[in-house]
């Protein structure tokens, strides 16, 4: 499958759009959205943006560089602290 995720800018900054990378990992978006907005590390920010249904939609985000940081905790070799679809 090919995702395309285009980061949103706010305030200048690229922030990315956290539920596609969440559900076409197969993790579960509710738990990782919790998580974020939990977890005081990240700068999260809900972005108006058109999604693939060409409809505007609000999309939790987080910027970049915290995006990585974000993605590069996500082990696959031990799912068991995150809860999958």
């Amino acid at each position: 499958m090919i995702m395309k995720i285009m980061p949103k800018k706010s305030s200048g900054s690229p922030f990315v759009p956290i539920e596609p990378v969440v559900t076409n990992m197969g993790l579960d978006w509710a738990f990782e959205k919790a998580m974020i907005l939990d977890q005081k590390r990240y700068t999260a920010k809900i972005i108006k943006a058109i999604g693939d249904s060409e409809q505007e939609k609000e999309w939790l985000c987080i910027p970049l560089p915290e995006f990585k940081g974000w993605i590069m905790n996500i082990n696959p070799n031990d799912l068991k602290g995150r809860r999958l679809q």
